[in-house]
C-alpha cells in the first residue's frame, strides 16, 4: 500500500510521530515539492 500526501512541515513532524507509533519499521520517503497542481491547491509565491 502507498499513501501520497502534500502537507506542511509542521504536519510532517506530527505525521512522522504517528507513523512511528503505528509501525516503527514503516518505509517512508519525504520529498520537497516545487509545485503541486490540481483542484484544492492555491498558488503560493515564496520570496
Amino acid at each position: 500500500m502507498a499513501i501520497i500526501t502534500v502537507i506542511s512541515p509542521k504536519q510532517l513532524v506530527e505525521l512522522r510521530a504517528f507513523i512511528k507509533s503505528q509501525d516503527p519499521e514503516a518505509f517512508v520517503i519525504v520529498n520537497d515539492s516545487y509545485a503541486v497542481l490540481g483542484r484544492g491547491f492555491k498558488t503560493h509565491h515564496v520570496g
